[in-house]
């Protein structure tokens, strides 16, 4: 029998040494920047990347930048490794890589994953139709004390293709302070509300998700019901309000949220008018 090795990937920042890639030997001739977009392309045919870093050289007397890349695979950094270290070479300069030789200690609650990045090693292990992400239910949150917030908490749910005894729920609450004099603010406060709150409960959801990698290519998921502790019933006071300013733009192209990866996207966006309308 053939044996078949396996790799554990949590939907977590994959922060460990084992993950991690040190380079030396950059160009400084490039930009940060370009820098960035060459180690991407050379490293990321090895593995799904997590974030490329590159930091200005260290001193005067070496002319050349440093970087780490992080991937969310550790056979796939020890595979990079072994083909690019000595073999790669940026602006006429051979990269040099290795693992750091130590890890920051980072807490439990700042490995937590951005969803947009759930979306995106969901979609690398289990392909874009392996899974689905659905929201369940969003609702008004009636027990939040805070006057003129506006509070909403979403149940939502990530379920497998081919593994339909296989599903995560995750809980959000969304909470954003508005002006009452001013009723754009209230609009606002609203739609991001609604919006962190679903964004949070797919967070949670895939939080406890752990995906078993075979040598063979095949992806297993399973959930970890231990791994996240938020209910219904706790969920007062573990969000910061946000107060709302009507001059700031409320529908950031940075926030966090991947629309156009749920599944009900016009339902939400339907309902969201809905309930505008009903509010005046």
């Amino acid at each position: 029998m053939v044996e078949c090795e396996a790799e554990l990937i949590e939907f977590k920042k994959p922060l460990g040494t084992s993950n991690t890639l040190f380079i030396t030997g950059i160009s400084s001739k490039l930009t940060q920047q370009e820098c960035s977009m060459r180690l991407k392309d050379i490293f990321e045919v090895y593995g799904l990347i997590y974030d490329v870093l590159v930091y200005n050289k260290i001193n005067e007397a070496i002319d050349s930048y440093y970087a780490f890349v992080k991937f969310y695979s550790s056979k796939a950094a020890a595979k990079a490794k072994a083909a690019v270290h000595l073999k790669y070479m940026i602006d006429g300069q051979l990269l040099k890589v290795q693992h750091p030789k130590k890890g920051k200690a980072i807490d439990e609650a700042n490995k937590q994953l951005f969803v947009e990045k759930c979306y995106e090693l969901a979609n690398y292990y289990l392909g874009f139709n392996g899974y689905n992400a659905s929201i369940v239910s969003l609702s008004k949150y009636t027990e939040a004390d805070e006057k003129d917030v506006a509070s909403f908490v979403c149940n939502a749910k990530i379920s497998f293709r081919f593994h339909d005894d296989i599903s995560s729920d995750g809980i959000g609450l969304g909470q954003v302070a508005f002006n009452p004099s001013e009723i754009e603010t209230k609009i606002i406060a609203v739609k991001r509300a609604k919006k962190m709150a679903c964004n949070r409960a797919y967070g949670n959801a895939f939080s406890k998700v752990k995906l078993v990698v075979l040598s063979t290519g095949k992806v297993a998921p399973y959930v970890d019901e231990a791994a996240s502790s938020i209910t219904s019933h706790n969920l007062q006071g573990i969000i910061k309000i946000n107060k709302v300013d009507i001059e700031e733009e409320p529908l950031s192209p940075e926030d966090d949220i991947n629309w156009e990866n749920t599944t009900l996207l016009q339902d939400i966006n339907e309902q969201l008018l809905i309930d505008l309308e009903l509010d005046y």
